[in-house]
């Protein structure tokens, strides 16, 4: 009887070691899974943020370039309406120097048709 009862008691205790084993290989097997879960969301937080600074590193690169070509389109533009006022000042200047020109010789006109004038006056007088 009293073998029987230490033989019994000895199961007990391997079953309750047992158990005790298997609770600690769940309780770690549940910890590993946790912290794989913690890693596999960190991970995807660093990919989130990466993919979002490249995606803002290329939004303000794409502006960059849009301004730096509405710059470049303002310059020509500038270039353009600064060539068009020197082409037109130069024309004025052209004119102006013909006017004077007609104006001089319309002058010489006159004081020749003047002096033409007298002349045949005082010829005509004597």
């Amino acid at each position: 009887m009293r073998q029987q009862e230490e033989h019994e008691r000895m199961r007990q205790q391997e079953e309750h070691e047992r158990m005790r084993q298997q609770e600690e290989h769940e309780r770690r097997r549940a910890l590993l899974q946790q912290e794989e879960h913690e890693r596999m969301r960190q991970q995807e937080e660093h990919e989130r943020m990466r993919q979002q600074e490249e995606h803002e590193r290329m939004r303000q690169q794409e502006e960059h370039e849009r301004r730096r070509a509405l710059l470049q389109q303002e310059e020509h533009e500038l270039r353009r309406q600064q060539e068009e006022h020197e082409r037109r000042r130069a024309l004025l200047q052209q004119e102006e120097h013909e006017l004077r020109r007609q104006q001089e010789e319309h002058e010489l006109r006159r004081q020749q048709e003047e002096h033409e004038r007298r002349r045949h006056q005082e010829e005509h007088e004597r």
